[in-house]
């Protein structure tokens, strides 16, 4: 059983302080794609606690800007670091000058955005000559086979179909816009599950969708599996690119 309840993430922002990091692999695509160094000027949208932003700022030295609707979000003390600014706002209110950045990217945010043609045609000024934008996001299928979430809880699978927009509508909504050079690229990450804490504390939006019946009789199916050993977890994402004016193109492959 699926809810259609919205969820108020300022509800959320400690377990996701908590349970929720940056991706190595997704990590490393974004710094490589976009070829950042120290001088990049780089925003995240709907950044939640910082997590992408404080790791390109840690990892590169670029400044980093993370903007999110959450104030409960932003002022987790996981979010603030000293190259990161944060700042309160959503897609489709970006208030930036043209040209302030050479990557705007954001991690699992686009199905959250409403009117996501509005929010490329918003995105693509923003960039610099050389600039570069990346959407990462989860395709049918990847949503179908997530380990371990559609295992143990295949009623996310239904939830997250219907909220996430295809990744063929994404790039061609980019091209719409008047985005160049469209890629489209994929990581994957295998990894042991020997902590149930995210799961029991629903660290996952998926998981405040299903019923508390259904939650409850993965977290059973799930702990027992756990007791005789790790479980596996392959965490899984397709990032598009899109360029704005001028510049080198994102070459196939090079995000892996």
């Amino acid at each position: 059983m699926v809810h259609e309840n919205p969820i108020d993430y300022d509800t959320l922002d400690e377990e996701y302080a908590r349970h929720r990091g940056a991706n190595p692999r997704v990590l490393r695509a974004l710094v490589h794609g976009a070829s950042l160094g120290g001088a990049a000027r780089v925003l995240e949208i709907g950044c939640g606690t910082a997590n992408y932003a404080r790791a390109i700022a840690a990892t590169t030295g670029a400044p980093c800007v993370g903007m999110d609707p959450s104030i409960g979000m932003l002022a987790q003390p996981t979010a603030g670091a000293s190259d990161v600014r944060l700042c309160q706002g959503a897609a489709g209110q970006l208030p930036f000058r043209s040209g302030s950045f050479d990557l705007a990217f954001s991690v699992d945010v686009i199905h959250h955005v409403p009117d996501t043609r509005s929010y490329n045609r918003e995105l693509r000024p923003l960039l610099g000559p050389d600039g570069r934008a990346c959407t990462v996001t989860d395709s049918e299928e990847i949503i179908r086979a997530r380990e371990p979430l559609a295992t143990y809880f295949p009623d996310t699978i239904e939830a997250d179909l219907r909220r996430y927009p295809p990744v063929s509508r994404l790039v061609r909504e980019m091209e719409a816009v008047g985005l160049a050079d469209i890629a489209v690229d994929a990581v994957e990450m295998a990894y042991e599950v020997g902590d149930m804490a995210p799961y029991r504390a629903k660290a996952f939006s998926c998981l405040h969708l299903i019923s508390e019946a259904s939650w409850r009789e993965g977290m059973v199916r799930m702990e027992a599996d756990s007791a005789r050993g790790p479980i596996r977890g392959v965490s899984r994402y397709v990032l598009i690119w899109g360029r704005g004016a001028g510049g080198r193109p994102v070459q196939s492959g090079e995000s892996r």
